[in-house]
């Protein structure tokens, strides 16, 4: 059976839903599918905003050129992934139409603007809409949706809203997963009480999404209370969002971001929206107690009170409550922090797999 994902761009930073789409091939690869990924250098609706050097002509005639004097192949470059046997095949084509992308059984599109292509394919090509965020703004991607295309919802959380909109779509839902192996407690050394609070900074991100300011209030409620808590945070870039007083990452490396979490004794996620946040599973892999509103994937990938602590988007002084529960119940703090590991394995990207493998083949 021969697999195609289709990627919307892959560069030194991709983003997190890429990497997802590449983690998904990898594991079909490693199980003995016939897997390629598929870069259209014609991004759909992207197009219009680039400049003329990005612009589809011009840019995939000279990374063609490019690739064929290193052998013709399209190099995954990326630390992100760190996959040392990552072997699926990467080709750039000049855009998505069907005489361009190698005979499949099955097509997996990771861009909502990819399903207005996918229509026009042979009907035998059984195709896929991985969705990993809430798009439904739009009436233009409502009448995507609609489209023939079977779609698979990232959470729980994601797929119930959705169907409000579209109520007699079905939508499947497989968790984003987590490297259980490479995110570890082990080498840890707790503090006893909590003190390091740790939590991504979302540069530019919209208030009403990642609601960083959120969380950074709750951080100074509870330092009212126990001066001696510090706030960790890495991102893409510091700047005046970032208090003065926060330990702060720029652009670290993976290897890196699983160091800070297990400098991290509780890891905060305060988003107002999310699909399946990837940061909260890897702090609970890397043995953080989770404090996080109960958006996007946390529903799925927590047991409230029993793997983290949760609460309703918005409620800042709820965070702050709950972070301040763990401080001054240290032996709950370690229980929690250890339960939260342990179920978090189930959603470790082997496990994962298995379930996406599953509905691919329904």
């Amino acid at each position: 059976m021969k697999i195609v994902f289709f990627v919307r761009n892959l560069g030194k930073y991709f983003s997190a839903t890429t990497s997802v789409l590449l983690r998904h091939a990898y594991y079909l690869k490693k199980k003995g599918y016939k897997v390629d990924v598929i870069v259209p250098a014609d991004r759909g609706d992207m197009v219009k905003k680039e400049s003329f050097f990005k612009k589809p002509n011009f840019s995939y005639k000279f990374r063609k050129f490019y690739n064929l004097i290193r052998g013709g192949k399209v190099k995954l470059n990326c630390e992100w992934m760190e996959v040392e046997d990552f072997d699926v095949p990467i080709i750039e084509i000049p855009d998505l139409s069907e005489k361009n992308i190698p005979k499949a059984d099955i097509i997996v599109a990771g861009s909502s603007w990819m399903l207005d292509v996918l229509k026009n394919y042979s009907e035998e090509i059984k195709k896929f809409y991985l969705i990993q965020s809430y798009e439904l703004e739009t009436d233009e991607n409502i009448r995507r949706y609609k489209l023939p295309v079977k779609k698979i919802a990232v959470s729980t959380y994601l797929k119930n809203r959705i169907e409000k909109i579209l109520k007699d779509e079905e939508i499947y839902v497989v968790n984003n997963g987590v490297d259980v192996n490479f995110f570890t407690p082990k080498g840890r050394n707790y503090n006893i009480p909590p003190r390091r609070i740790g939590m991504v900074y979302y540069y530019k991100a919209p208030y009403r999404t990642k609601a960083v300011i959120d969380g950074i209030k709750a951080f100074e409620l509870v330092k009212k209370e126990f001066p001696f808590v510090e706030l960790v945070m890495f991102g893409t870039k510091r700047d005046k969002g970032v208090p003065e007083y926060a330990e702060f990452y720029e652009k670290p490396s993976r290897k890196k971001i699983a160091e800070i979490y297990r400098s991290c004794d509780i890891f905060l996620s305060p988003s107002r929206e999310e699909a399946c946040q990837l940061p909260p599973m890897e702090a609970m892999a890397s043995g953080c107690a989770l404090v996080a509103t109960n958006v996007g994937g946390v529903p799925d990938y927590t047991i409230p009170g029993e793997t983290a602590l949760v609460c309703s988007p918005g409620e800042v002084e709820k965070l702050a409550t709950n972070i301040k529960y763990l401080i001054e119940n240290p032996d709950f703090f370690k229980k929690i922090s250890g339960k939260g590991r342990k179920f978090i394995e189930n959603f470790s990207w082997e496990k994962v797999s298995v379930k996406f493998e599953k509905i691919l083949r329904l």
